[in-house]
């Protein structure tokens, strides 16, 4: 309050309030997941479908967590600051509010669908598309494809592991790939031409 008093209350609420105050969305979670691959997808590259549950915009109150006809309505706690000051004297701290979580308003009439989230759990397929040359433990990144952001928060990102398959003929070093082909002892000392197989036929 002292320093409130120095520089005054608006300029003080401009210089230092952006060090405390929350925003009024929730960014979404990132989600992470797992898909296995072929080894003739990773010489070529393509496109994989992964499916998974993430939290999507609820249809029904179109995110805004409010039943039909209603609307938020400031936090009383708070006054729509977000934040409460505790403390005593000279010390006093801004902690989110814990009536609004931070958002500066409550869900009086929260929606049936979502509860007042904004956003419900939903299974959903997603096609990944896989570079050629891609490795086992590598990550992939798929922006927005995470769960959906509370109160218009931006989306979370959708992170895959990609692990590679065995294969019944071929081994991977690196960029090379090795096929083990048995020949006889006259094969070998009068020299020959045989067939091998290939990730094309």
């Amino acid at each position: 309050e002292d320093l409130r008093d120095l520089f005054g209350g608006d300029i003080f609420e401009q210089l230092f309030g952006a060090f405390f105050r929350r925003g009024p969305a929730h960014h979404g979670k990132d989600i992470q997941t797992r898909v296995e691959i072929d080894l003739e997808t990773v010489a070529h590259g393509a496109s994989h479908s992964v499916q998974f549950r993430r939290e999507q915009g609820c249809e029904t109150c179109e995110a805004s967590g409010c039943r039909s006809g209603t609307g938020p309505e400031k936090c009383s706690v708070c006054g729509g600051v977000g934040q409460v000051r505790i403390g005593d004297g000279f010390l006093v701290f801004p902690r989110t509010c814990p009536q609004c979580d931070g958002f500066g308003y409550t869900i009086p009439h929260p929606c049936a669908q979502c509860g007042g989230r904004g956003c419900h759990p939903v299974e959903v397929t997603v096609s990944i598309p896989i570079p050629a040359g891609v490795e086992t433990g590598q990550k992939l990144r798929l922006d927005g494809e995470g769960d959906a952001g509370h109160r218009g928060g931006m989306a979370g990102d959708l992170y895959v592991d990609v692990v590679v398959g065995t294969h019944a003929f071929f081994e991977r070093r690196g960029a090379d790939i090795i096929c083990e082909r048995p020949i006889s002892f006259p094969q070998a000392a009068l020299g020959t031409t045989i067939d091998v197989p290939t990730l094309t036929g």
